[in-house]
């Protein structure tokens, strides 16, 4: 179950980091896209800390 979820919040980090990066490539959307592709990053590398490590 617990990878489940951590596969899951990768596909959400990696969606909202890829649509944050294209709303970066208007000044008008850059401090959405900036905020969106922080947020994304922040749920891989949370998600990347639950992860189970094997033989320990």
């Amino acid at each position: 179950m617990l990878i489940t979820a951590v596969n899951l919040s990768y596909l959400l980090g990696a969606t909202a980091f890829v649509i944050g990066l294209r709303q970066m490539s208007t000044p008008d959307t850059a401090r959405k896209g900036n905020l969106l592709a922080t947020i994304g990053m922040a749920i891989a590398i949370l998600a990347t800390l639950f992860l189970p490590i094997s033989g320990a």
